[in-house]
């Protein structure tokens, strides 16, 4: 085989690892802000950043998605949740205690906290919450007591 011709050969094998390596190096396209109605957080998270940061409220507070989120109206069964809806006052709730949180943070820790929550935090929701919804018109109680049942 002539020399050119070996040459021609390793210089495109070598060129297609090149590119195999960026191309698997490279992050994957995001879509464009494809959250909308963020107050306080990042529009450009990502779905599993969002999923974490979410998952993570729902296991500190004790709820699920719907206690602050509602359903998409006049949609077929079942119905999406509509995350960008502000109907619930809980969600404006959340808002409010979250920008606390980083308030604190930053405050008393000096813990700059940024708008995609990459780093962690010593004051969060499970910091008070323990897991329970705390209700606000009797705080010290944060667990209902049993219902009466008369005999």
């Amino acid at each position: 085989m002539p020399l050119g011709k070996k040459k021609l050969i390793a210089g495109f094998v070598f060129g297609s690892i090149t590119w195999t390596a960026i191309l698997a190096t490279k992050a994957p396209d995001q879509k464009e802000e494809p959250y909308t109605n963020l107050k306080i957080l990042s529009k450009k998270l990502t779905d599993d950043q969002m999923d974490d940061i979410m998952h993570r409220f729902n296991s500190d507070l004790g709820v699920t998605c719907s206690y602050c989120h509602v359903r998409k109206k006049n949609v077929p069964y079942p119905e999406p949740m509509d995350f960008a809806s502000d109907e619930r006052p809980e969600k404006i709730q959340a808002r409010k205690m979250l920008a606390m949180t980083i308030q604190l943070n930053k405050k008393y820790f000096h813990i700059r906290l940024d708008d995609k929550l990459e780093i962690r935090p010593k004051i969060w929701c499970f910091t008070c919450h323990h897991g329970v919804l705390i209700d606000l018109k009797n705080p010290y109680n944060p667990h209902p007591p049993p219902p009466v049942i008369s005999p």
